[in-house]
C-alpha cells in the first residue's frame, strides 16, 4: 500500500471539496460576502460572483484536470495571493466587518492571514 499516493488523492479530494464549496457559499451567502469585500474594491456584487466561480473552477478542476494540476496549482496560488488584501482589511478593522454581524478576534484576523500561505504551500505540494 502506497501511503504516500493514498495521503496525496485525499489531500487534492479535500481541497477540491474546500475550495468547490467556499465558492458554492459565495452563491449562498453572498450578502455576507459582499459585506468582506473592501471598501475601495468597486463592483462588490460582481467581484463576489467572480470569486464564487474561480473557486468552482479550481476545486473542481483539481479532480478534472489531473494532467493540468501544476497549472490548476498555480491558479490557486494566485488566487489566494489575490484575496490577501481582504484578510489585511479584516485586520485593520480589527476582526470586525462594518455592516455586518462577520466578527472574530483580531488573532484570528492574523491566523486567517497565515493560513492564507498554507494554503499556497498545501496546493503547491499536490501540483504533480
Amino acid at each position: 500500500m502506497n501511503w504516500k499516493k493514498i495521503f496525496k488523492k485525499i489531500s487534492i479530494g479535500l481541497q477540491a471539496i474546500l475550495y468547490t464549496g467556499a465558492g458554492v457559499n459565495h452563491f449562498i451567502n453572498s450578502n455576507a460576502y459582499i459585506k468582506m469585500i473592501p471598501p475601495y474594491i468597486p463592483l462588490k456584487a460582481e467581484v463576489n460572483i467572480l470569486v464564487g466561480i474561480i473557486e468552482i473552477v479550481l476545486g473542481t478542476s483539481l479532480l478534472l484536470l489531473s494532467k493540468k494540476r501544476k497549472l490548476v496549482a498555480i491558479g490557486i496560488i494566485l488566487f489566494l495571493i489575490a484575496m490577501i488584501p481582504t484578510h489585511i482589511y479584516h485586520i485593520q478593522m480589527g476582526g470586525n466587518i462594518p455592516g455586518s454581524s462577520f466578527i472574530m478576534p483580531l488573532w484570528a484576523a492574523w491566523v486567517r492571514l497565515a493560513l492564507q500561505f498554507v494554503a499556497m504551500a498545501w496546493a503547491w505540494s499536490v501540483r504533480k
